[in-house]
């Protein structure tokens, strides 16, 4: 599609803004008109330079929201997680608990249901504890600052 083509009137329901996205906007007639994304079951990308930086993903009870390297990566039967960003070939972050939260770093996995890894530069964090256990604490692979999770 061209400008040209827009101004000839080639694809006149086009230019009257009828299903497209302009860059400097739409107008919709009433609130929840406009769609950006599935209305089945499938997952969204949004991409930068050829690359995946955001995935939004159904999780059943609650979406996910992926962030940062494209190999990050939350569960299949997972629901409500989050990972903010970060991660690395080196070390993805991963999600496999209901509810559960990575805000960064690279090489983290919240395994808890409503676990929070607030992030981290290697060595790995895993929080195992978790939202209504009596002793949450961090497992890591070598000596590291680490803030227990309250919840």
């Amino acid at each position: 599609m061209t400008r040209t083509k827009l101004a000839d009137g080639v694809l006149a329901d086009l230019q009257d803004g009828l299903g497209v996205w302009r860059i400097g906007g739409n107008d919709p007639a009433e609130p929840g008109d406009l769609v950006l994304g599935t209305r089945g079951e499938q997952a969204i990308d949004l991409q930068v330079a050829g690359q995946r930086v955001l995935r939004l993903e159904p999780g059943g009870l609650s979406p996910n929201l992926v962030g940062g390297h494209p190999e990050n990566a939350i569960g299949g039967d997972v629901a409500g997680a989050v990972i903010g960003g970060g991660g690395s070939t080196a070390g993805v972050n991963r999600i496999t608990g209901n509810f559960s939260t990575i805000g960064g770093g690279i090489n983290n996995t919240a395994a808890g249901s409503a676990a929070t890894v607030e992030g981290n530069i290697a060595p790995a964090a895993t929080l195992v504890h978790s939202l209504g256990t009596p002793d949450k604490r961090w497992h890591t692979d070598k000596a590291c600052f680490f803030s227990p999770v309250e919840g």
